[in-house]
Formats: C-alpha cells, sequence, structure tokens
C-alpha cells in the first residue's frame, strides 16, 4: 500500500471509529504503521499472500465490511460480509460488492455487470480530510498575493519537480514559488537553490498541506489526491500527469474547469491565463463544486446503509 492509500484508508477508519464502529486496520509491508484514531492497526510482513493475510485477519471474527485499497491486492477471499474495492485504474475485475472509484464520474466497470457491483463514482466520494475545505474561505486571488505552491507527491521518481521550476524559471519577482520535497524523493541535489526573478522556497516533508494551501494563490501539483484537496480549498490546479494511475483524476479536474494540464514551456503564459480575475473566480468556483469535502462522511453512511439487520457473528465491525 502506497502512503496515498494509506493515507485515505486511514481517514474513512477513523471517520468509521468515530461512528461507533470497530474498526481494524491492516498493512502489509508496513511493520510499524502510523496509529488511526480509534482504529486497531497492525504492519503485516511484505511477502504475506493474499490468502494468509486474509487468514490472520479472519482469525477473530468475521466482518461486516472489508475494504481493500492498493494496487495488486485481491477483491476476494477476505473473511467478511462485503467487500468494498477502492480502485483507481479501472482496468480489473474486481469480485467485490461495491467499487470506489473516486477519480472519475464514469463508470468503467460496466463489463462487471455479472456480479452487479454497486459503484461509487467520481470525487464526490473523495476520501478526503474536511479541512480542507475551511480553506476556501480565504481568497488570496482577491488580496492580489502572487503564491505558487508545487508539490508532487512523497517520491516523484521522474523528477517532474525540476522540470516545473525550469518553467518557474520566467515568474516575474513579484512571485513566491514553494516547492514540497516529499519524504522518499531522490533528486534534491538537481534542484536550484533559487529562480532569476521570483523568490523560491523549500518545505520538506509536510505534516499535511493545509498551511501552504491557505498560503497559495495557484498551485501546480500532480493529478492526485493532491489535486482534490486543492480543489475543496478553492485554489485552482495546474495539474501534471506524473504516471498512467492518474489519468482518469487528471480528466477530472481538467475537464470540469477546476484546473489546466501542465504543459512543458507554458507555465509562465498558463498562470498568466488564470490571473485574469474571471479566469481565477471562474476556476475557484469550479473546484469547490467538483470537491466538496463530504466524500468521507458519504462513503460511511453508505456502508452502514448497506448492512442488513443480521449482525456479522462476534458483532465484528469494518476491516
Amino acid at each position: 500500500m502506497g502512503l496515498g492509500h494509506f493515507s485515505r484508508s486511514s481517514r474513512l477508519a477513523a471517520v468509521l471509529s468515530a461512528r461507533g464502529h470497530t474498526v481494524r486496520v491492516a498493512v502489509r509491508g508496513v511493520p510499524s504503521p502510523k496509529p488511526v484514531a480509534g482504529a486497531r492497526v497492525e504492519g503485516f510482513p511484505g511477502d504475506l499472500t493474499d490468502a494468509e493475510l486474509a487468514e490472520a485477519l479472519g482469525r477473530d471474527a468475521v466482518w461486516d465490511w472489508a475494504i481493500v485499497d492498493g494496487y495488486g491486492l485481491a477483491k476476494e477471499g477476505w473473511p467478511a460480509r462485503k467487500v468494498l474495492a477502492i480502485d483507481d485504474l479501472g482496468d480489473a475485475v474486481f469480485h467485490a460488492d461495491a467499487i470506489l472509484n473516486q477519480n472519475t464520474n464514469r463508470n468503467l466497470y460496466t463489463g462487471q455487470e455479472w456480479r452487479k457491483p454497486a459503484v461509487l463514482n467520481g470525487p464526490a466520494f473523495a476520501l478526503l480530510d474536511p479541512s480542507y475545505t475551511a480553506i476556501a474561505a480565504s481568497n488570496p486571488l482577491s488580496a492580489g498575493t502572487r503564491n505558487l505552491l508545487v508539490t508532487l507527491g512523497a517520491s516523484d521518481p521522474q523528477n517532474w519537480t525540476r522540470r516545473v521550476l525550469e518553467d518557474c524559471e520566467g515568474l516575474p519577482q513579484d512571485w513566491t514559488v514553494t516547492v514540497v520535497i516529499g519524504p522518499f524523493f531522490k533528486h534534491e541535489a538537481t534542484l536550484p537553490a533559487s529562480l532569476p526573478a521570483a523568490r523560491l522556497d523549500y518545505v520538506h516533508a509536510p505534516d499535511g498541506l493545509q498551511t501552504l494551501l491557505e498560503w497559495a494563490t495557484l498551485v501546480v501539483t500532480s493529478a492526485s489526491v493532491t489535486a482534490f484537496e486543492a480543489c475543496a480549498a478553492g485554489r485552482p490546479v495546474i495539474a501534471v500527469q506524473t504516471n498512467a494511475a492518474q489519468h482518469f483524476l487528471m480528466e477530472t479536474v481538467v475537464s470540469s474547469g477546476a484546473g489546466r494540464a501542465f504543459e512543458p514551456g507554458c507555465l509562465p503564459g498558463t498562470i498568466q491565463t488564470i490571473m485574469n480575475a474571471d479566469v481565477a473566480a471562474a476556476m475557484r468556483d469550479r473546484a469547490m463544486n467538483l470537491v466538496d469535502g463530504l466524500g468521507l462522511v458519504r462513503v460511511a453512511e453508505w456502508l452502514e446503509n448497506q448492512l442488513d439487520a443480521q449482525p456479522a457473528p462476534n458483532g465484528a465491525g469494518i476491516g
């Protein structure tokens, strides 16, 4: 499970726990995962097979729901009455009762009608920290600030950060560029210490982006959940597709009008276009309409509504 998978699953686990459910979080390949409020969190060896993990999780109870999030994880065989598969790619067959794909409003799973899984589609179900929506109350655009936040993921293995900063060389001196360096980024030595005109700052592995998004006028980000966080905060987005898995989220953000696609060599011009007051206001409104920050509650309520009156054996909860 990648960092993004763990983060969104942890948020859902915390919400379910706060709503009175018994929640167990199992993480494979991470010996000591971060704690989750109200949930039992366990790390399992990375070489454990799906069947072995399912057996270990089923020793205590049969759960109401198994929520499975991670590339390559089997979507069947888990010790639960129902299975929710969280997916980003739309290219696999899921033996699941429900599929959640927060990246697109398109139903990519129509070929699986034999199982008739319920499909929770789109950013209405995005598993975001709701605190990002509170940031939307502030609007640096109206204050005339020129703050550009650049955040391209925990690792950015292809070093898109450097490509974005090369384009930032064309920004004037009234801009401040703050770059987030992820905890697994290995190319920091290739990044410039300064820009020709704009001010340049680096922030290393912050614990959340709320403060930085509140500061930002515009956001250059990978087409990942961070783009949705920026939308919830009412910040216009310039999205960078850093890998194939981000295709659908990229499509959603750009087609909605909440963001523009990053094109190497064009960043200063794109920023100038967005800084037009009417364009910026329209993008801000579309961003907040696209992502309202209520996805966690919607998913939790949906999971609860699917449970029938017969409790699971041993009074189990959600795993």
